[in-house]
């Protein structure tokens, strides 16, 4: 989600751009803005809270997961996500 780590700017991007769409994974301190490690939702430092709660509180198009490693990682991602949509 973030290729910066600024809330704001992503702010500024949603409401330019509108997505239908929106690739998702977690990083790590020191990652954000280098080489994408794509690890499991909420074992990084990215606050999915303030995204889907505040950034794009109203959401209702495709989501995603860029995740590495096992189905197991993926499926606990996506159930992460779809708590914030409840």
């Amino acid at each position: 989600v973030l290729y910066k780590d600024d809330y704001e700017f992503l702010k500024k991007l949603v409401s330019i751009k509108s997505p239908k769409a929106i690739h998702i994974a977690d990083t790590i301190k020191g990652r954000v803005g280098k080489r994408h490690l794509h690890i499991p939702i909420g074992k990084g430092i990215i606050d999915f809270n303030k995204i889907f709660n505040e950034i794009i509180p109203n959401y209702n198009d495709l989501i995603i997961l860029e995740i590495k490693n096992t189905d197991k990682n993926i499926l606990e991602s996506r159930k992460k996500i779809k708590n914030y949509f409840k």
